[in-house]
């Protein structure tokens, strides 16, 4: 086997999403967008200040706070309260906010912080007028028992950064044989890749990164759910010029 990768760090449900991502692509031209305001007694940064996130134009900030999880919640509901009430927006530790202001969606999620003091969590507006429906790159391979559930694409200068994450119901051995295939069919090169323990006892992972002569991808395939099924994060860099 090839020498393994480096070590990562684990990456949440959310930002795991933004924080791949480079510098952005540009937004809706003329689009008002609106503030991105960070909870009390927080640090905030912009994770990008534009990019798209399943053809949606989005800004993102990411933010970490004393206040403990109830007291963003309610900082949100109170500054978001004109209009359509917001919506309870919740997947796994993460807790969250949904709001519709005019052509936006803002939306909070929010968890406890390290050592369960105070809280960390991202606050995101999407461009609704923007959605395209097609955010899935042509060329992506496509498989019956694979969902593709979200894709976010922003450009740094010459390169193109394209992160996808999906669902496949296959075994974890089908998946390991289909991917490590594919991209060597394309004509990339497997450079490295380890199998490493899951997230539970009994679970199993493998990371590779593949390079070509126009682009890289670095593919991480998981057994989640006791095994039941795989995740999958893929990150592509492509020259910005090519539209995948």
């Amino acid at each position: 086997m090839a020498a393994p990768l480096p070590p990562r760090a684990p990456r949440s449900p959310l930002l795991g999403l933004a924080l791949s991502a480079l510098l952005a692509a540009p937004a809706c031209a003329g689009a008002d967008w609106p503030a991105l305001v960070p909870p009390p007694r927080a640090v905030a940064s912009e994770v990008a200040p534009q990019l798209r996130v399943n053809g949606l134009s989005s800004r993102i900030l990411h933010f970490t706070t004393e206040l403990p999880t109830a007291e963003v919640l309610s900082y949100y509901q109170r500054l978001w309260s004109k209009g359509r009430p917001p919506q309870a927006v919740n997947a796994g530790e993460w807790q969250g906010l949904s709001s519709l202001q005019g052509e936006f969606q803002l939306t909070l999620q929010v968890k406890p912080g390290a050592r369960g003091r105070g809280s960390e969590g991202m606050v995101s507006a999407g461009h609704l007028r923007d959605l395209r429906a097609d955010f899935v790159p042509a060329d992506w391979p496509q498989f019956a028992d694979t969902q593709v559930l979200q894709v976010t694409e922003s450009e740094d200068g010459p390169k193109r950064s394209v992160l996808l994450n999906l669902v496949s119901r296959a075994s974890y051995g089908t998946n390991l044989q289909r991917w490590r295939g594919e991209w060597q069919r394309r004509g990339l090169t497997l450079s490295r890749e380890t199998e490493v323990a899951g997230a539970r006892p009994g679970e199993r992972g493998w990371m590779a990164l593949f390079d070509g002569a126009a682009e890289s991808l670095e593919l991480t395939v998981a057994e989640v759910d006791n095994g039941r099924s795989v995740s999958i994060m893929a990150h592509r860099l492509l020259p910005a010029a090519r539209r995948p």
